[in-house]
């Protein structure tokens, strides 16, 4: 009988040292899991950060355009009136020319009738 009960005791032994192993064996595929998992994490994050600059200089980029836009609009608006001016001093020319020229017919015409 004794003999009997350290068999069991043994196996008993036995299976609680497989158990045991079986437990360490699986503790280290989860810390392994879980390195996996705070590497992954860790990607994620340096991903959203690079994600995070990205819209951050697609912001800057579009307000430097808008800003760009309105300083060309501007600079547009002034030629436009310069352009304008330049056609109502063409024209005021134009028009001195023509009183000039007329006056001068005008003397010419007295001398010459005169």
């Amino acid at each position: 009988k004794k003999g009997k009960v350290r068999e069991e005791e043994k196996s008993r032994q036995k299976t609680n040292t497989f158990l045991e192993e079986q437990v360490k064996e699986r503790e280290k595929q989860i810390i392994a899991k879980q390195e996996i998992i705070n590497d992954f994490v860790e990607k994620v994050k340096e991903l959203e950060g690079a994600a995070i600059k990205k819209q951050m200089t697609t912001f800057y980029l579009e307000e430097n355009l808008k800003t760009q836009e309105k300083e060309n609009k501007a600079k547009q608006d002034t030629i436009s009136n310069l352009e304008e001016i330049i056609n109502d001093l063409k024209k005021m020319t134009e028009e001195r020319d023509i009183t000039t020229n007329k006056q001068e017919e005008n003397t010419l015409t007295m001398k010459f009738v005169g």
